[in-house]
């Protein structure tokens, strides 16, 4: 027994040197960017205003484009949020204005999907981020047992096969999941005793996007009902809607095309 934590130990320290820095074995870690990122927001930002967001966002501003720019995806959004701002005002104390840059579509994502471990469990969950898993999202992952090994080093890199979460729920109508709103609230609350103002931005949605899910409406039905309107008072009146051509198959992301050409006249548009 002995032996064997030795070499779970040993391992972990190889482990967790190999993502000390960017190198020949991190970089092979597709999630390492979002581990850079949460270790980053732990220091001094240069701003008073910290940017987060979905992958779209990301397009429009891909990794280390600022140092206060933090974006990452839809499927970790709802909690990172909360955690980014919250390691932020420890070491930014100056922070004044926390914006989510995010298409609506973000908000309905939920933590049982294919991707969660990928993406979330892999990057963020370990030693330094273990205060801000709170029962609720402990309970979630315990669902799949092997899931807690993924807060090791030495597991996070062995080149086995994701763990899936998504069992039999399937991610429906675009309303705001009890996952983002469970973080949502947290970060609101956290935001509002720190004077700190919490803003939500639209990234550009397709055309089919809007008709699929009906503009929304089902979305800011849902917001009221959870007493979320104060967050999105201007957010649906300011999304620019463009041709489904400027979008790849999924109708979400740019083409690598058109976000080359038109780049900055988005960015112009969003104005953050």
């Amino acid at each position: 027994m002995i032996n064997i934590i030795i070499l779970l130990l040993i391992l972990e320290l190889l482990a967790t040197w190999m993502l000390s820095s960017y190198n020949y074995f991190s970089k092979k870690q597709k999630w390492y960017w979002a581990y850079v990122y949460d270790r980053q927001i732990e220091n001094d930002i240069g701003s008073d205003t910290l940017v987060l967001g979905c992958s779209v966002s990301n397009q429009l501003f891909p990794f280390m484009a600022k140092k206060n720019y933090k974006t990452t995806s839809a499927v970790d959004l709802a909690a990172t949020s909360y955690f980014f701002t919250s390691k932020a005002i420890q070491s930014n104390p100056n922070l004044k204005t926390v914006i989510i840059l995010t298409i609506p579509q973000s908000m309905s994502y939920i933590f049982e999907n294919s991707y969660t471990y990928n993406i979330f469990i892999k990057p963020f969950f370990n030693y330094r981020n273990i205060k801000y898993f709170d029962s609720y999202l402990l309970k979630k992952i315990l669902r799949r047992p092997l899931g807690f090994l993924g807060f090791f080093n030495f597991y996070k890199v062995l080149p086995i096969d994701d763990i899936s979460y998504q069992f039999d729920q399937i991610q429906g109508d675009c309303k705001m999941s009890e996952f983002y709103a469970h973080y949502l609230a947290k970060l609101w609350d956290l935001t509002n005793n720190k004077g700190i103002k919490l803003i939500f931005t639209p990234c550009p949605v397709s055309e089919i996007s809007m008709k699929q899910y009906h503009y929304f409406d089902p979305l800011k039905a849902n917001i009221s009902e959870r007493g979320f309107s104060p967050l999105f008072t201007d957010y649906f009146n300011k999304i620019n809607t463009l041709p489904d051509t400027c979008f790849i198959k999924d109708r979400i992301h740019f083409t690598e095309k058109y976000l080359k050409n038109h780049r900055s006249e988005i960015l112009t548009k969003i104005k953050i």
